[in-house]
């Protein structure tokens, strides 16, 4: 059985990610695909604009046979410690093969070299990524003035988000020296910072911010069939699209209570970060308000924004880093699966390394799970993210609480 891992967001399910989708399954053949998806938070710092079920879905749909639920304390994350907790779970499952994952540029070699300069980071090289901090550049570009320094590539045009990620995955394979095999994939699509939409490949940005308007028919030019009418559904019924701004109240009120020594122990928050986030307040009440009077030339958006997040779920550093010093994910928590592919469930109860958890209705009744503490943490953590997430529904008859037990396994 030959099986491609896949790590992926879906916010929303779009053309480009069934384009990726359909070329694994034409260049690399796999018996079955596993995605490793964020749940109701991704990595730039927001919320996803439809759950985690509904994301699942659309992709079980188009061709993933089965979908894994990354853990918050990994998906709202920097890009190092989201690669290493998605490749962990690829490896702890027992039964991947190879990985594919989208990039700019398919020259695994050129990628394999930069990510070997990376992993194994001289002191030369760390010395002149500092100096360069300390002229209030951002980390991704002193990185880069310093790799042209040092060895004499230009890498500014590697740096960008899917190439960033894809050194990631290769410093991550290194990391757990993984035999899984990387294989990237070009992108077809817009710039994934694009917020226009740009015909059939429109990222997912720009349908983000497109959906802003309320406007839907544009939908069908940028979305699977399949999965149109489960988007306008949740629309219509409003509960979805979720975007950052819905958590303004919450925030605001969680930044009033806690004191600047407690922000200091968030995750990500450094060199007075707490200090900037508080003042904040005396001008600003969104949560994009509070974003952009925090963000300066050294810190960007998506780093405000992951800390923003990381304070609504009270996510600390200390917390963050237990997990990444033991073992990353806990368990692996399935989100769903095709039911003609049940045979990749069966294979990953089977020889996983960690517990597989497919109805969360049953953990109270395992007592290895129950003793696990660090397991439970997360897991608590999780149930806790999603409870928070649905509490800002439009629709307030969707704002139920424990929808992690109620939610059925998706099945297609």
């Amino acid at each position: 059985m030959k099986i491609t891992g896949i790590v992926t967001e879906y916010n929303p399910f779009h053309n480009g990610h069934k384009y990726m989708i359909d070329e694994i399954k034409k260049t690399v053949k796999p018996d079955y695909i596993i995605a490793v998806m964020s749940g109701n938070f991704v990595q730039r710092g927001e919320p996803a604009i439809a759950d985690k079920w509904t994301r699942a879905k659309t992709a079980l749909l188009n061709g993933v046979d089965l979908v894994i639920e990354l853990p918050v304390y990994f998906s709202v994350a920097p890009a190092e410690i989201f690669a290493r907790g998605a490749i962990k779970l690829f490896c702890d499952t027992g039964i991947v093969d190879n990985i594919c994952f989208g990039c700019e540029d398919n020259d695994i070699d050129t990628l394999k070299y930069i990510s070997e300069k990376l992993f194994s980071e001289s002191d030369t090289l760390s010395e002149k990524i500092k100096e360069y901090l300390n002229t209030g550049k951002s980390y991704a570009l002193s990185r880069s003035m310093a790799f042209k320094d040092i060895y004499g590539k230009d890498i500014s045009e590697i740096e960008k988000p899917n190439n960033i990620l894809a050194l990631e995955y290769l410093n991550a394979l290194k990391y757990f020296k993984s035999d899984i095999i990387p294989i990237p994939i070009k992108r077809i699509m817009s710039s994934y910072n694009e917020t226009r939409l740009e015909g059939e490949f429109s990222s997912a940005r720009s349908i983000r911010e497109n959906l802003k308007t309320k406007e839907t028919d544009f939908l069908n030019m940028v979305i699977p069939e399949n999965s149109i009418n489960i988007l306008k559904e949740g629309i219509n019924n409003n509960i979805f699209p979720i975007y950052s701004d819905d958590f303004s109240e919450a925030l605001n009120y969680i930044l009033r209570l806690r004191s600047e020594d407690y922000l200091k122990n968030i995750t990500e928050v450094t060199e007075g970060l707490h200090n900037r986030i508080k003042n904040s307040l005396d001008t600003c009440h969104s949560f994009t308000e509070i974003s952009e009077f925090t963000k300066s030339k050294r810190y960007t958006m998506s780093k405000i924004q992951r800390i923003l997040i990381n304070i609504l779920l009270d996510i600390k550093n200390e917390d963050t880093k237990n997990f990444v010093n033991n073992g990353f994910s806990q368990y692996i928590r399935v989100l769903g699966f095709r039911r003609e592919s049940c045979e990749i469930l069966k294979a990953l109860t089977s020889l996983a390394k960690i517990p597989v958890i497919t109805n969360m209705k049953n953990i109270y009744k395992d007592n290895d799970i129950l003793n696990n503490k660090n397991l439970m943490k997360m897991l608590e953590k999780e149930i806790l993210a999603t409870d928070i997430y649905f509490s800002v529904l439009k629709n307030k008859n969707f704002r139920t609480t424990n929808n992690d037990f109620t939610k059925p396994l998706v099945i297609v």
